[in-house]
């Protein structure tokens, strides 16, 4: 019993990896409005800096524990970020791609952080 609980409170690099990525992708968020010229949609900028922090947070938090709930939001933030450039009527074509393609990423990343996580803890975390 003591093993078990040992393993869930242990994360091992081998299934934090994933994570430190969506973190990488939840500061790329934050920075992409100024670096990729769109900072004056104001759509596009706050939803960036919003979902950023909320990608980088959910992230550090599933990188630092052997609990799957952090990653299962990340997919969610993901499948946002795809929708938004949409639901949001983005003007730029530079914000629209880099959101699809980081909502993508952001999504295979967290998915693989759950699968790793289910399948090398005791139990499935």
């Amino acid at each position: 019993m003591a093993d078990i609980t040992q393993a869930r409170m242990r994360v091992d690099a081998r299934v934090q990896w994933p994570s430190w990525i969506d973190i990488a992708l939840g500061v790329w968020l934050i920075v992409a409005p100024f670096a990729l010229g769109y900072s004056g949609e104001t759509a596009p900028l706050w939803n960036d800096i919003i979902f950023g922090i909320v990608v980088g947070v959910l992230a550090l938090i599933a990188g630092l524990t052997v609990m799957s709930w952090p990653s299962l939001l990340s997919i969610l933030a993901g499948i946002w970020l795809i929708i938004a450039p949409f639901a949001l009527s983005y003007d730029s074509d530079d914000a629209m791609t880099n959101d699809i393609v980081v909502g993508i990423v952001v999504i295979v990343f967290a998915a693989l952080s759950v699968f790793l996580k289910r399948r090398g803890t005791p139990g499935g975390a």
